[in-house]
């Protein structure tokens, strides 16, 4: 065990998880070191081998999911170390590639349309804002930049990106961040999943406790987040109520059967019932070219109502789903409820679609696509 392994390791325990440094100082772990490998000297190499991909996997379990990508950095410099074996090397490979791939199924977030992810990482930095930015946060921050650039194979700059955020949050320096920070939290607590929800609060934690020290601006932010929360449950809890309205009190004024129903869910993609978006751009152009207008509103429909082209029930009914259309957060409504929605616009599109010509359809294809529903399939 050279010098540099135990120098690296030592860095790695009160550096990467700062609430070592005060425990273990180098002759504690050196010697602590010398106690496992004595333990492991009688070890087979196959055995060894075992050992070590047995504590691989704890470790992949414990360590904190940007923390993962420091872990990969030191991986890589021992991989850099001409004093270890083959053996060792490919069982350093081995925990840098399943440390990525873990990286890759836990970061949630990563997933997100950049702009929605600029909103997750301006939180991070206004919550770390409220007290001086110590280094430790700020790595953190990066870090998360990072996973999304690794994930989307994106060639952004995480530190110069980083700098831009927090130039961001820094032109609101003389005023309370509070408000702000109040209001991005309730959009983000509102637009997540569990999962994703679970991973922000969970990064917000992290921060606060980097320093070992909680502020009272921290507590008072924490303060901020359980209001963020409690409104964006009441959001949640409304927007379920009015779209279990809509889904359940509002019958469809057409008719459908099972099969041109299954035709039309053919043509969404993935999950039919996650692609509500597609369903309601195919309503909009069929009616668009139905009735000769260029785009479907309140103010379109009441014309449309006006010259008698349709009738007050059609009125309600398209003004309804234009409210599932318009709203943010179409991934908050419930898998029954967005079915019974989706239903609806397929009766829309599968009644009007046969009324508009070859031609028509041909003639406006780019700016006003449509499914192909012929009941053929």
């Amino acid at each position: 065990m050279t010098t540099y392994k135990v120098t690296t390791i030592y860095e790695t325990f009160t550096k990467t998880y700062c609430f070592f440094k005060d425990i273990v100082n180098k002759q504690t772990l050196l010697s602590f070191m010398k106690e496992t490998l004595l333990t492991y000297q009688e070890y087979s190499q196959e055995k060894l081998k075992n050992k070590f991909s047995k504590n691989m996997q704890s470790l992949i379990e414990i360590i904190p999911t940007n923390q993962k990508l420091l872990h990969i950095a030191k991986l890589e410099e021992m991989l850099s170390d001409k004093t270890f074996s083959s053996v060792e090397q490919e069982l350093i490979e081995d925990f840098k590639i399943s440390l990525l791939s873990a990286i890759k199924k836990e970061a949630i977030l990563a997933t997100l349309p950049f702009e929605e992810y600029k909103q997750y990482i301006l939180a991070l930095i206004q919550y770390a804002f409220v007290d001086n930015l110590v280094e430790s946060e700020k790595q953190s921050i990066i870090q998360e930049i990072e996973i999304y650039k690794i994930i989307n194979a994106s060639d952004i700059d995480s530190k110069l990106l980083f700098e831009e955020f927090l130039s961001l949050v820094s032109k609101h320096k003389n005023s309370h961040p509070g408000e702000r920070f109040l209001k991005n939290t309730q959009t983000l607590l509102t637009s997540f999943e569990n999962k994703q929800e679970r991973y922000f609060l969970n990064m917000l934690e992290y921060i606060r406790n980097v320093d070992l020290k909680i502020s009272t601006q921290e507590k008072s932010f924490d303060s901020l987040l359980i209001i963020s929360n409690k409104k964006s449950d009441q959001y949640k809890l409304d927007l379920e109520a009015r779209l279990s309205e809509i889904a359940y009190k509002t019958d469809s004024t057409y008719k459908m059967s099972l099969r041109e129903y299954e035709i039309f869910l053919t043509f969404l993609q993935n999950d039919s019932i996650s692609n509500i978006n597609n369903a309601l751009d195919n309503m909009e152009n069929t009616l668009c070219l139905k009735f000769n207008i260029d785009s479907l509103n309140s103010i379109v429909l009441h014309k449309l109502y006006k010259d008698k082209k349709v009738s007050y029930e059609h009125l309600i009914f398209f003004k309804q789903l234009l409210y599932v259309r318009d709203l943010k957060h179409k991934n908050l409504i419930l898998r029954d409820v967005l079915e019974t929605i989706i239903k609806q616009i397929a009766s829309v599109c599968t009644h009007y679609y046969p009324q508009i010509t070859r031609l028509t359809k041909e003639k406006n294809k780019d700016h006003y696509p449509l499914f192909e529903l012929k009941k053929n399939g």
